[in-house]
C-alpha cells in the first residue's frame, strides 16, 4: 500500500503557499495595505470585476474622488496596484532615483502631435477593443502557454513587441555611445584612486 502521507503533505503545503500568496500577504500583511483603496470585490479576482464590466478608467476615476490621489487596487489573485493622479507623488517618482526606470524612459513619444514606431506599437497593444481580453492577457502572466495561441491580439502583441525590442535596443546604444563621446575626469593623482576604502573611477559617464 503506497503511503499517502507525503502527497498530503505537498496538497497540504501548496494549499498553503498559495493562500499566503493570493490572499493572506495582499490582504493582511503586505505594506501596501496601509494606502487606501478599494476594498477586493472577489476572492481570487480583487477588483478586476469592476474593471472590466465598466468603461475604461471610470472606476480608477471613482476610486481617486473616494479616497484620493494615491490608491491600491487589487488585480488578479489579490496582486495590488498602486495608481496615481496626485501631481507631487507622480512628481516624486518620476524624478528620484529610488524608483528605477526602464531604459528609454525620457523617450520622447509625441503621440499625439506626430507618429512614430514607438507610439504604434503601444498603441497596437493597449488599443481599447483589446481591454475585452483583459482576464486572458493577465491570466498569461500565470499560464505563458496562453500568449502561444495564435489569436489575434497574440500576433499584434509579437509585432508590436519587436518593435519595441528594436526601438529599445537602438535607444540604449545610442546612450552608450553618447556616454562614451562626454566622459568627466575625477581623478588628479594616483592617492586620489581609493578614497575611504572606495574605488573612484577613471571616468562619471553622463
Amino acid at each position: 500500500m503506497i503511503d499517502s502521507l507525503p502527497l498530503i503533505f505537498l496538497i497540504t503545503s501548496l494549499i498553503s503557499y498559495l493562500s499566503y500568496k493570493a490572499y493572506i500577504y495582499p490582504l493582511y500583511l503586505s505594506p501596501l495595505c496601509k494606502i487606501p483603496g478599494p476594498p477586493p470585490d472577489n476572492f481570487l479576482l480583487g477588483n478586476l470585476i469592476q474593471i472590466i464590466k465598466l468603461e475604461v478608467g471610470i472606476p480608477h476615476i471613482a476610486w481617486t474622488e473616494k479616497y484620493g490621489g494615491v490608491i491600491m487596487y487589487r488585480g488578479l489573485f489579490n496582486k495590488q496596484r498602486i495608481f496615481m493622479t496626485d501631481a507631487k507623488a507622480l512628481q516624486r517618482v518620476m524624478t528620484s532615483y529610488d524608483y528605477p526606470k526602464p531604459p528609454g524612459f525620457n523617450f520622447e513619444f509625441n503621440s499625439l502631435t506626430s507618429e512614430n514606431e514607438l507610439a504604434k506599437a503601444y498603441t497596437m497593444v493597449f488599443i481599447p477593443e483589446n481591454r475585452r481580453s483583459i482576464f486572458t492577457r493577465l491570466l498569461s502572466n500565470y499560464i505563458p502557454l496562453i500568449d502561444k495561441l495564435p489569436t489575434e491580439y497574440n500576433i499584434r502583441k509579437r509585432e508590436a513587441s519587436r518593435i519595441i525590442d528594436q526601438v529599445s535596443t537602438k535607444l540604449v546604444t545610442e546612450k552608450l555611445e553618447k556616454a562614451k563621446l562626454v566622459p568627466l575626469t575625477v581623478r588628479t593623482s594616483k592617492e586620489d584612486d581609493v578614497i575611504n576604502g572606495y574605488k573612484i573611477p577613471k571616468y562619471l559617464f553622463l
